[in-house]
């Protein structure tokens, strides 16, 4: 899809939607860089801090999504974790923003959303268009194949895109 037709919009509310769904749900962002991971997992954290309606809806009367600071769970736009959750000993957050490239292995998920990880930057060349695949392999190692998901959402900027081998595995 071309660039500034609402994809992260789209998957923002898709996240939002997730942890609603399931609150023990482990999603990892990955985007372009860690600061555009961040602004993605942040505009889902501005959802949960400050939709009354959804608060209302799934929190109840008085509550929030928010912990309470003394339970040391993070709550930024780096990682945060529900207080909705119903299962404890959960060790992963609800939602992590990584940048592309970074350590993504020993991290447990059930949701990946890899946000424009190709770009104009990292795919002109094949040994650049292998590193993508590197990462791709990376997602494969830590998502569960009988329920977790990786969604990739980006815009082709070769005709030997990232996407387009990702369809020519099943993707």
């Amino acid at each position: 899809s071309p660039p500034r037709h609402g994809k992260t919009d789209l998957l923002i509310h898709f996240a939002v939607w997730q942890i609603c769904k399931n609150p023990n749900i482990r999603i990892m962002w990955v985007g372009g860089n860690e600061d555009i991971a961040k602004n993605s997992v942040g505009a889902v954290l501005d959802h949960l801090e400050n939709n009354e309606k959804l608060i209302e809806d799934f929190c109840g009367p008085g509550e929030t999504f928010k912990p309470k600071s003394r339970t040391g769970k993070t709550w930024s736009s780096g990682q945060f974790t529900v207080k909705t959750r119903t299962v404890t000993g959960i060790k992963s957050p609800t939602m992590v923003a990584v940048g592309k490239g970074g350590k993504i292995l020993s991290r447990d998920c059930d949701l990946i959303i890899a946000d424009d990880v190709e770009s104009a930057n990292n795919s002109q060349t094949q040994l650049m268009r292998d590193r993508l695949s590197e990462t791709v392999k990376e997602f494969d190692a830590i998502i569960k194949p009988e329920v977790g998901r990786i969604i990739f959402l980006g815009t082709p900027q070769t005709e030997m895109s990232l996407y387009n081998s990702l369809e020519e595995r099943g993707f």
